[in-house]
């Protein structure tokens, strides 16, 4: 471990290097300030005896990727993916060439800040989030030696939609109701689905003829379609898994082929298709 201290009025670092098994003392006066003397206490840890760069001190936006790559894709869908993308640009366009030991805390948090000049505080922090989950990666794996993401705060200058617009009134909920119910439009007979049962935008899609219980008026969520896939796909979690009571009014009308006149829910490549069983089931 690097030793920091104050001789007179300048600072001084000492490091041990492994060279072949032995430990030596490398140190280095007059440092200005204790952080330029950290930075370079962590600079000199992170390379090799022939002076070159070691792994650990590669590029933070190659190093991220790297990460994702192993760590995260294998176990992410296609929309949760698409966040470590915009990181992955955000860091290349922020710091093209910068190696993970030259971050400060501060630099974190000066592009934490110029991130949140242009975007919602929701998605600052995720950002922020993600970012600080790689960086415990590189601290457990000794690539540096400080989580410089640590004590860095999510600032946001873009107001985010007041909460209270993402919600409808009563009066709202039944012009909404009425109109959809007098409409042919696809959308139309998911936005009914949605409201009778609850259910999420992917989990309707998901619906096939046989989740569908016309005797106990009653529908069974038991997966989901990702547009994004093209293909079925579990729930979101295990207890998403449901069976879910809808107004016998509304099943009559699926049942009689109100809404669409093919057997089942279809989904396109360009659209979804919401299409009922027909009166035979």
């Amino acid at each position: 471990m690097a030793s920091i201290y104050k001789r007179g009025t300048s600072w001084t670092a000492s490091v041990s290097i492994n060279i072949n098994g032995n430990y030596k003392k490398k140190t280095k006066s007059g440092f200005r300030t204790k952080t330029d003397a950290n930075k370079w206490a962590i600079e000199t840890e992170n390379q090799k005896i022939n002076n070159t760069l070691s792994k650990g001190n590669g590029i933070i936006a190659e190093m991220f990727d790297d990460w994702y790559e192993v760590f995260k894709e294998p176990l992410l869908e296609t929309k949760s993916k698409a966040w470590y993308k915009v990181i992955s640009k955000l860091l290349r366009e922020e710091w093209p060439n910068k190696r993970i030991s030259d971050i400060s805390t501060a630099d974190f948090q000066k592009l934490i800040n110029n991130y949140g000049k242009t975007h919602v505080k929701s998605s600052v922090s995720h950002t922020n989030n993600i970012i600080s989950s790689f960086v415990r990666y590189a601290v457990d794996e000794d690539f540096i030696y400080k989580d410089f993401s640590r004590n860095v705060k999510t600032f946001s200058a873009k107001i985010g939609k007041d909460k209270d617009l993402k919600f409808l009134e009563n009066n709202e909920l039944e012009l909404l109701v009425k109109d959809a119910s007098n409409s042919d439009a696809t959308t139309s007979h998911m936005i009914l689905m949605a409201i009778y049962s609850g259910a999420r935008y992917s989990e309707i899609a998901g619906l096939t003829e046989r989740d569908f219980d016309f005797n106990n008026c009653t529908i069974d969520i038991n997966k989901s379609w990702q547009s994004s896939d093209k293909e079925f796909k579990d729930t979101k979690t295990k207890t998403s898994n449901r069976v879910v009571d809808l107004p016998p009014d509304f099943m009559m009308m699926v049942k009689n082929g109100r809404l669409e006149n093919n057997m089942h829910l279809r989904v396109s490549q360009d659209c979804l298709l919401l299409t009922m069983p027909s009166t035979n089931n």
